[in-house]
Order: structure tokens, then sequence, then C-alpha cells
């Protein structure tokens, strides 16, 4: 029997900085449909796409490998990139304030470790958007979310009662699950829109409010 024989010359150690975990919040599970990840990398004050396709393990996280990795580590200790996600029916919640989730890339080489924490999974809340698929039985609010001279707010974060979210499409369409609530009376809908800094709070009656759009405007 031949034992195993390591060659150190021919060893190669990859570092992975980004790790994502996407999480459907209205479920709990996975995302609806497959997303779509994106890497940009900072060049002065401008992002642009890397190009580099991320890995999914066998767990479902979604990573990048060997980013990093240089010849001469010394000449670029420290490199920024931006994640970016997009789905059909979902939108993640770091769009209420964000193009995406930066991380900092520590440059290494095999003789050069790079000077990172273990590197813990981040969780990705992904929120219903306007066509997320809800079963027909559900109550779900449908509208849109306006600025004051009527043009659609995108990325807008709609809070039924404190305890079921959504986010507005590019649209500003919204479509908010009201799981929770009672068939009758009042619900209170808190909007708030990051970006910009304006907000909204609405009562919505129900049922009476289910049908048609209802429209919110913020300022």
């Amino acid at each position: 029997m031949t034992g195993w024989q390591v060659l150190a010359a021919a060893r190669r150690v990859t570092y992975c900085p980004v790790a994502l975990a996407l999480r459907d919040e209205f479920t709990g599970g996975s995302p609806v449909t497959e997303p779509e990840l994106l890497l940009d990398r900072q060049v002065g004050t401008q992002w642009l796409p890397s190009g580099i396709p991320p890995v999914r393990t066998g767990a479902g996280i979604f990573v990048w490998p060997g980013l990093g990795r240089s010849f001469d580590p010394a000449a670029a200790p420290l490199a920024r990139v931006r994640a970016r996600i997009a789905l059909a029916h979902q939108i993640p919640l770091y769009r209420a304030a964000d193009d995406g989730i930066e991380f900092d890339v520590p440059a290494y080489n095999d003789a050069n470790s790079p000077a990172v924490s273990t590197l813990m999974p981040q969780i990705v809340l992904l929120l219903p958007g306007p066509s997320y698929p809800f079963s027909r039985n559900l109550r779900v609010l449908r509208g849109r979310v306006l600025d004051p001279g009527g043009e659609p707010v995108s990325d807008a974060l709609l809070v039924a009662d404190g305890v079921e979210r959504a986010m507005s499409g590019s649209g500003g369409a919204f479509s908010l699950p009201l799981r929770w609530q009672p068939s009758g009376g009042n619900v209170a809908i808190d909007v708030t829109h990051p970006r910009s800094g304006m907000a909204a709070l609405v009562a919505a009656t129900l049922p009476a409010d289910l049908a048609g759009s209802f429209d919110i405007t913020v300022s």
C-alpha cells in the first residue's frame, strides 16, 4: 500500500473573505427563485464589475474563495468589494439603504496569510417584492409607494403592525402580507425610505383596503 506524501511546494492556501447566506424572511427558507450574485471591485470612487462568479457550498452558502490572492500582498494590502443580489420576486433588505454589501479583502499569498478573523457567513434577509408568489388564501395589501410629486419610490421598507415586512419594487409597487392581523379593523403601516429620509405612517382598513391599490405617499 502506498502512503500519501505532502509536497509542500505544491500546496496552495485559499481564503474566503466573503460568504453570504440568503434567507427568505417570509418563510425562513431559501430564496423563491435562483438568485444572481454579482461582485464589484472598488476602483477609486467607482464600482466596477469583477466578473468573478460565486461558488455555492453544499450548505447553500455563496462564497468567493481566493479573493485577495496576490503575488505581492505588500503592494496592495487591502481591497474593497461589493456583493449585489438580484432576484425575481424578492428584494434584499440591504436595498433600503445601500446598493450592495461591502467587504474589505486583505491581500495574501502562500507565504503571507491575511490578517482576517474567522469567517462567519453573513445572513442576507430577502423580503417579499411586488410579485412574491403568496398563496391565494393569504391576505395581501397591494399598492404603491409614491413621493409628494406622485413619482414611484423603490426600495421603501413597509412594516405592518411591526410584524410583517415587504419592500417596494422599481415601480414603487408593493405586496405586504397580513398573516397575523384580524379579519377586520385597522392595520398600522409604517413606511420608511432611508435613502431619501422620506417616511409615512398610515392605517389600512380591513377588509376594504385589500381591494384595489392602496397607495401610500411618503414625505
